[in-house]
C-alpha cells in the first residue's frame, strides 16, 4: 500500500550477562582499589564518575560482536583476542562489567581474553617483558633479567600512555584517560598506569588484559561491541 512504512527487523539480541566475573577483572579491580587505599585516594571525591544508575552492577556482559572489535582496536589487538563459539553464535572474547560503589575507583572495566601465540609479543609490546616457555613452564624475563616464575598465573602493571594508543587505539585510549583512577594517577604525576593489567597464565589459556575505563567511555564501547 502506497505511503504504508515497512515493518522493522528484529532488533539484535543483547550480548548475554553471567553471574561470573573473569578472574582478571576481579583481581585488576582489587588491585586498583587496594593501591588507591594505600596511597590515600578519597574514593567519595570521585564517586560521581563511578555511579552508574543505568548499569546493572555485578553482572558483567560477556562476548562481543567480532566486527565491533575490528571497528574499536588495531588490527594485531583484534586478531590477538580470542574467538569462542561457532557460526552465527561466534564471538570475541570480550567482557564488559561494572563493579560499582565496591571499588569506587573503578568504574568500568573490559577484560580481553589473549590468544596463546600472541602473549609473548603483547607483554613485551605493553611492558618490555620478555616470556620464556619451555614445556608447560612460562617465565616472564624482564629487562634487568629479573625472572619471574608463573605459578600458576603472574600479574604485570605498568603501561605507558603513548604504549596504550598504539596497541588498543584512540578509542580505548581516550576510555581509559578518562578512568577515575587514571585521573588522580595523573594528577599525582604517573606517567606508567595501573589501568592496564595483564594476567598471564601457565596454561593453555594464555592471558586475559584488563582495562580500567572511564564510566561513559565504557558504556558508549559496550554499546559499540554489541
Amino acid at each position: 500500500m502506497v505511503g504504508e512504512q515497512p515493518e522493522a527487523g528484529p532488533r539484535p539480541a543483547k550480548r548475554p550477562r553471567t553471574n561470573e566475573y573473569p578472574t582478571a577483572s576481579s583481581d585488576s579491580a582489587s588491585l586498583i582499589a587496594d593501591e588507591a587505599q594505600g596511597r590515600g585516594v578519597d574514593s567519595s571525591a570521585i564517586q560521581a564518575d563511578t555511579d552508574n544508575p543505568s548499569a546493572e552492577e555485578g553482572e558483567p556482559v560477556a562476548g562481543a560482536c567480532i566486527q565491533g572489535v575490528v571497528n574499536i582496536f588495531p588490527e594485531y589487538l583484534s586478531d590477538a583476542i580470542r574467538r569462542d563459539g561457532v557460526g552465527d553464535k561466534r564471538r570475541a572474547a570480550v567482557t564488559i562489567s561494572f563493579p560499582g560503589k565496591p571499588f569506587g575507583v573503578v568504574a568500568c572495566i573490559m577484560t580481553l581474553a589473549v590468544r596463546p601465540n600472541k602473549v609473548d609479543r603483547l607483554a613485551h609490546l605493553l611492558f618490555g617483558a620478555h616470556l620464556e616457555t619451555e614445556g608447560q613452564n612460562r617465565e616472564v624475563v624482564l629487562e634487568s633479567g629479573c625472572r619471574i616464575l608463573v605459578l600458576p598465573k603472574v600479574v604485570i602493571q605498568g603501561c605507558r600512555t603513548a604504549t596504550i594508543s598504539k596497541v588498543f587505539g584512540p578509542v580505548i585510549a581516550e576510555a581509559i584517560a578518562a578512568a577515575p583512577y587514571r585521573k588522580q594517577e595523573v594528577l599525582d604525576g604517573v606517567s606508567a598506569t595501573r589501568c592496564v593489567t595483564m594476567t598471564i597464565y601457565s596454561d593453555e589459556r594464555g592471558a586475559e588484559i584488563s582495562l580500567s575505563l572511564g564510566l561513559k567511555e565504557g558504556s558508549r564501547i559496550d554499546e559499540m561491541l554489541q
